[in-house]
């Protein structure tokens, strides 16, 4: 009689979709709560990336906030082509590669972009550049928390 695998075996397996839908929810956390601080009922506040180029219009970065919008959408694109079935290789050597090159990329540069929209939020918030360390980690839970947190007033 073989035993059964034990449903949280693989609780590390996710996908980056599954990774990005859960950083996004904690993302429109903060940027409702920043939003509200601000004194700016904005619907955008829920809609993925797009909140990054309202942020960017408070902050008086909007070319900066447009930048990190669209790197990041194409970021979650590259991410779903590259957890697709994998392509067939012999086949699809070029798609392969720019998936993989793409994925890196993108990644990459909307990690910079976003540290440099929080780095905004920050200089005019007060806030000590401390919080640049969690937010390049996890920016979804430093978001959240920068957003919820009756501490921190953000002045624009």
């Amino acid at each position: 009689m073989g035993t059964q695998p034990f449903i949280l075996d693989n609780y590390l397996d996710i996908s980056g979709l599954q990774y990005v839908l859960f950083t996004q929810l904690l993302t429109i956390i903060g940027m409702y709560g920043i939003f509200n601080k601000v004194g700016e009922r904005s619907i955008l506040a829920f809609v993925p990336y797009v909140h990054w180029v309202k942020l960017g219009e408070l902050l008086g970065c909007e070319k900066l906030g447009l930048v990190t919008a669209i790197t990041g959408i194409l970021r979650l694109a590259m991410m779903q082509m590259s957890d697709t079935p994998k392509w067939d290789v012999a086949k699809n050597v070029i798609m392969t590669k720019v998936t993989s090159v793409g994925t890196i990329l993108f990644f990459v540069l909307y990690t910079v972009f976003s540290i440099m929209m929080f780095y905004r939020l920050l200089y005019n918030s007060g806030k000590s550049k401390w919080y640049l360390v969690p937010f390049a980690i996890l920016p979804g839970c430093t978001l959240a928390y920068f957003g919820v947190s009756r501490r921190i007033q953000v002045e624009l």
